[in-house]
């Protein structure tokens, strides 16, 4: 997740800078425009057949103040306070905590330029540090109240900014050798921040400075993985993952539902169970979400190119 908040605002921040370079500004109404079009169909679409299915499977019972939570884009926050959505939403809680911070960064990079950009940037990483400290100190949980606290999982956007403001215009290659290493070592920091610094959180007795490294951590981990695969050659991706990253927003937001049907399918313990409930739950996340993108998501992509300015594939 945290990875993902990197990436999406390395790519946000570097095509906006893009297109303040190559129209001499930024259309702010035609960016709100285009992340409508990307992300609410699908968002909202799951959120209200989620509520429908609820109605009449009671255990995936959705309230009105759940389904209200989300269409304002404040799910995080009421995860925060109420837990996590028994419903197949659960893991929507971050699509809220993204458009949030997308809600103020193209005003800040129109009218205050890079300069702003790189300031903003670089004070979601204290504040956010500082957030973690003091709940932690207050005694409140990793889970869901620290997770998904929007000015913790901000200073991960402002670090995927700083590295589009450091990268633009720069070129970038380093031998596989270093990509395998820094791939490595990413995973390896973030296994270390779970299981030395307690960032999951959920086992342990939470510790502020702990904790607080912790994400630290994380944050080093994930910038070492976006190094690991920044600028690699296409020829060296295979085409069926180059294919799941075009359909990745379907497998998200359809993960948590298809592996309610895989249990659905496959009931009971035992071996063969954890054996093939995972496999059945990722070939109908693949399956739902490449339909998903190719009858229903498409043609909010091809309106959503109209208010292009630039490329942004």
């Amino acid at each position: 997740m945290c990875t993902f908040f990197l990436l999406s605002a390395y790519l946000i921040t570097e095509l906006l800078i893009r297109e303040r370079d190559s129209t001499g500004g930024i259309h702010v109404g035609a960016f709100y425009i285009r992340r409508i079009l990307r992300i609410w169909p699908l968002y909202l679409g799951v959120v209200f057949a989620c509520y429908f299915v609820g109605l009449l499977l009671p255990h995936y019972a959705l309230s009105g103040t759940w389904v209200a939570a989300f269409v304002f884009l404040a799910g995080n926050w009421y995860t925060a306070i109420a837990g996590y959505a028994t419903n197949t939403v659960v893991a929507l809680w971050s699509i809220s905590l993204e458009e949030q911070f997308y809600l103020v960064w193209p005003s800040i990079a129109k009218f205050g330029g890079i300069r702003a950009l790189a300031v903003c940037a670089g004070l979601t990483i204290p504040v956010g540090y500082g957030v973690v400290f003091y709940l932690c100190r207050e005694g409140r949980p990793m889970h869901p109240t620290i997770w998904t606290n929007s000015f913790v999982q901000f200073s991960f956007f402002g670090i995927g900014a700083l590295i589009a403001l450091a990268l633009h215009n720069r070129s970038f290659s380093i031998p596989t050798s270093l990509r395998l290493l820094l791939f490595g070592g990413g995973v390896t920091l973030w296994l270390i921040a779970n299981h030395t610094f307690h960032v999951n959180g959920v086992f342990y007795q939470i510790r502020p400075r702990l904790v607080s490294c912790g994400f630290a951590v994380v944050a080093i981990g994930c910038t070492a993985i976006f190094f690991s695969l920044f600028g690699i050659s296409r020829s060296l991706l295979p085409p069926q993952l180059i294919y799941l990253g075009k359909i990745s927003y379907g497998l998200y937001v359809f993960h948590v539902p298809c592996r309610e049907l895989a249990r659905w399918m496959v009931p009971g313990t035992g071996y063969l169970v954890h054996l093939f409930r995972p496999l059945i739950q990722m070939t109908l996340t693949i399956l739902i979400a490449s339909l998903s993108y190719r009858y229903f998501e498409k043609p909010f992509l091809r309106l959503k190119a109209r208010f292009e300015f630039i490329k942004t594939r």
